[in-house]
C-alpha cells in the first residue's frame, strides 16, 4: 500500500461515510466556510428532486488518513458541512416538536439518535459536543455551537464566514416544516442515503497533489491551493512560536493573494514563479517540489513573503492595464503592447522570465525583454501552426 497513491476510489452514500465511527476534521489552514444562498438552493433542489431521481452524484472527496477512524478533508468541506447544517436543522425542527409535547419519548430517541450517527456525542458535563466533523480554526467554535444548541450564537460582532454559516442554518429552517417526528426520521435516512460521493483516500499531502492534478487534467477542479496553504502553514508553525493575531494577518495575506489571481491563475502563478527562482519543475512535480524547497518555518515564511510581493506583478503580467502599472516608473508602460500581444496569443511561457527578471533589470532593459520574447514567442506559435495547417492540407 506504501507504494500506492491513494487507496481504490469508492462510491459511498453519505449516511455511509457518516458510518462506522469515522471522524472527520477540515485542517487548521484550510479556506473558511464559503458557500453561500446560490449554493444553498442548488443543494436543496438536488435533495427535493430526489423523489423524482432516487439519487444523485456529489462529486469526489479526497481524505487523508490520519487513524483508523480518522479523516482530514482535503477537498469536499463546504458540501461536508453543508449537508450537516440540513441535519442540525432538522434536529431543530424535531426539537420543536418535542417541547410541543407531540410524541415526546420517541421523538426524544430519535433525536439522540441521529445526533450520535451524524452531529456526535456530547459531554455529560459540559453538553460540549465530541463532533464527527471538526472545521478550521475559524469555523470550530461558532459550528460546535450551533451543534450543541441546535441555534445559532449571535454575538455582537462575527466574522463574515460565522455569519454564513449561521445563515447557512436558517436557510435550512426556514425550509423544513415536518409535523411529525417519523416524518423527519424518514426524510433523514432516505436523503443521506441517496446522496452518493466518490471517496478518495490518500496517505499523504504529496499523494493528495497527485489526485488533485489527476483529478484536474480531466476536468474536475479541486482546490491546489488550499493544499499548497495546509502544506506552508502547517511548517511555518511547527515551533509553536507564532501567536495567533500573526496567524490571522497569515491568513488574510494568503486571501488577498488568491483573491488577486483566482484559484487558477495561482496555480499557474506558483509554478512560474517557482520556475523563475530553481531549476525548472512540471506541474506534475510541483508539489513536491516545493515540500523539499520550503521545510523549516522560517523557509516556509520567506515563501509567503515571496508570494505576496509577485502576486501583484503576476496578476498585472496577465492584464496589461491594470491599475498596478500606475503604481511604478511609468516608463513601464511601454511594456503594454507586448503584454497585450501574449495575451492575445494566450502565450505564458515568458511569464516566467519576466517573473524572475523584473527586479534584476532597469525599466528599459525589462521592455526590451518582453519584446523580444513577445516577437520570439509569436513567430514560434505561428510557425508551429503553419506547419500544422500544412499536415492538415
Amino acid at each position: 500500500m506504501s507504494n500506492q497513491i491513494f487507496i481504490e476510489p469508492s462510491n459511498q452514500t453519505f449516511a455511509e461515510l457518516m458510518g462506522n465511527s469515522a471522524k472527520y476534521t477540515v485542517p487548521r489552514f484550510q479556506r473558511d466556510y464559503s458557500w453561500e444562498q446560490e449554493q444553498w438552493e442548488d443543494l436543496w433542489n438536488d435533495i427535493i428532486e430526489l423523489n423524482q431521481e432516487g439519487s444523485h452524484y456529489m462529486g469526489y472527496v479526497v481524505l487523508q488518513q490520519k487513524d483508523k477512524y480518522l479523516y482530514e478533508i482535503i477537498d469536499g468541506q463546504q458540501r461536508f458541512v453543508t449537508l450537516t447544517m440540513i441535519i442540525l436543522a432538522l434536529m431543530a425542527n424535531l426539537r420543536k416538536i418535542i417541547n410541543q409535547g407531540i410524541d415526546a419519548e420517541n421523538n426524544k430517541d430519535r433525536l439522540q439518535e441521529i445526533e450520535k450517527r451524524f452531529i456526535g456525542t456530547k459531554n455529560l458535563i459540559t453538553l460540549n459536543v465530541d463532533s464527527r466533523l471538526t472545521l478550521n480554526r475559524n469555523n470550530n467554535s461558532f459550528f460546535k455551537g450551533i451543534c450543541a444548541n441546535l441555534e445559532p450564537s449571535n454575538p455582537r460582532v462575527i466574522t463574515k464566514t460565522n455569519n454564513l454559516l449561521r445563515k447557512a442554518f436558517k436557510f435550512f429552517v426556514s425550509k423544513i416544516n415536518y409535523a411529525a417526528g417519523d416524518e423527519i426520521a424518514r426524510f433523514i435516512e432516505f436523503y443521506t442515503s441517496s446522496l452518493i460521493f466518490t471517496k478518495i483516500v490518500v496517505q499523504n499531502s504529496l499523494n493528495a497533489y497527485k489526485v488533485f492534478e489527476t483529478l484536474n487534467a480531466r476536468g474536475v477542479m479541486l482546490s491546489t491551493p488550499d493544499l499548497i496553504k495546509n502544506y506552508i502553514f502547517s511548517v511555518v508553525t511547527k515551533d509553536d512560536t507564532v501567536s495567533d493575531a500573526d496567524l490571522d494577518d497569515m491568513d488574510e495575506r494568503w486571501s488577498m493573494i488568491v483573491t488577486q489571481l483566482g484559484e487558477q491563475n495561482f496555480t499557474d502563478f506558483v509554478r512560474y514563479l517557482y520556475n523563475s527562482q530553481f531549476s525548472h519543475t512540471t506541474k506534475k512535480d510541483l508539489f513536491k517540489s516545493i515540500r523539499e524547497q520550503y521545510s523549516t518555518p522560517q523557509k516556509a515564511g520567506a515563501y509567503l513573503k515571496s508570494l505576496e510581493m509577485n502576486a501583484p506583478l503576476y496578476a498585472s503580467l496577465l492584464s496589461p492595464y491594470e491599475e498596478w502599472w500606475n503604481s511604478v516608473d511609468s516608463e513601464y508602460k511601454k511594456v503594454t503592447p507586448y503584454l497585450e500581444g501574449l495575451k492575445l496569443f494566450a502565450i505564458q511561457q515568458p511569464l516566467v522570465v519576466l517573473l524572475a527578471a523584473y527586479s534584476k533589470f532597469t525599466v528599459s532593459e525589462f521592455i526590451q525583454l518582453a519584446k523580444y520574447l513577445f516577437v520570439l514567442s509569436v513567430r514560434y506559435n505561428i510557425r508551429h501552426y503553419t506547419d500544422f495547417k500544412n499536415l492538415e492540407l
